[in-house]
Order: C-alpha cells, then sequence, then structure tokens
C-alpha cells in the first residue's frame, strides 16, 4: 500500500467509515517496517491493538447486532401474519353478510317499499364509495409522504 492511500484510510478509519479488510490492509501497513515519518507515530497504536487483540469493531458485538436484526424479523413476520388472519377474518365476515343478504333476495310488489329498499341499497354503496375514497386519500398521502422521506442507501 502506498502512503497517501494510507492516509486516506488513516482518516476513514477516525471517521469509523472502514470496512473490515480495508483496516486489516491499513494494519498491516502500519505493522510493516517501511513507514514515512509521519506515519509512525501511529504504529504503536496498531502494535496496541494487535497485542490486546482489541478490534475496532468486536466480533461478538456484530453478532449480536445480526442476532437482534433476526430476531426483529421474526417479530415483524409475526405482525403480518397475525394482521393478514385478522384482515382475512374481516373480510370473510363481511363476505359473509353481503352472501346472506343476497340469499334473502323476495320481490317486492308495493312501490313504496322498493323505494325505500332501493334508497337503502343506494346508501349503503354510497357509504361504502366515500370510505373507498378515504382509504384512496390516506394511500395518496402516504405515496406523498415517500417521496420526502427517502431511504437512507448503505455503504458497503
Amino acid at each position: 500500500m502506498n502512503p497517501e492511500k494510507a492516509r486516506h484510510y488513516l482518516k476513514k478509519y477516525w471517521a469509523c467509515k472502514l470496512n473490515k479488510y480495508e483496516e486489516n490492509e491499513l494494519r498491516t501497513f502500519f505493522l510493516s517496517s517501511a513507514l514515512p515519518d509521519d506515519l509512525k507515530p501511529y504504529r504503536s497504536l496498531f502494535e496496541l491493538a494487535i497485542q490486546e487483540k482489541c478490534i475496532s469493531r468486536p466480533v461478538k458485538k456484530t453478532k449480536a447486532r445480526k442476532a437482534f436484526t433476526i430476531e426483529l424479523t421474526r417479530h415483524a413476520a409475526a405482525v403480518v401474519i397475525f394482521g393478514a388472519l385478522i384482515g382475512s377474518a374481516y373480510w370473510l365476515t363481511k363476505a359473509g353478510k353481503s352472501a346472506e343478504t343476497a340469499a334473502n333476495y323476495t320481490e317486492i310488489n308495493d312501490p313504496d317499499k322498493a323505494y325505500r329498499k332501493t334508497k337503502e341499497a343506494l346508501l349503503l354503496v354510497s357509504r361504502m364509495l366515500r370510505e373507498k375514497n378515504k382509504i384512496d386519500e390516506d394511500i395518496a398521502q402516504l405515496h406523498l409522504l415517500n417521496k420526502y422521506i427517502k431511504p437512507k442507501k448503505k455503504k458497503i
């Protein structure tokens, strides 16, 4: 490794932005015998890290973080499945009620009664359309929010 690259890696090292490969490369460079004079003071830091087996990002912490992520994913999946089951049960219950309504269909001969039933049916359709429009508005607001909330890209 050349000294310029080592200086660049050293800046990234202090900012905690080195990956393991770069960190190992930097450590190997500082433990080599040929170092420029301005980089020699940093050698003791890397020698101490080797002696104490101290690594800037411990493996146990990485494993713990991975285990936490897996556990969190399991819980999230359970919540999604539970929500899907509740939603399915609700939908099936609603579908069963509309099937019962259709099964109870009878012919109405009285014009006033037919008018009332038609008005009730139209009010029901109107209410359902308003609910759908409210859901559509909520979805549109979520899409609008997504334009302003951009996920952070992971640096590899």
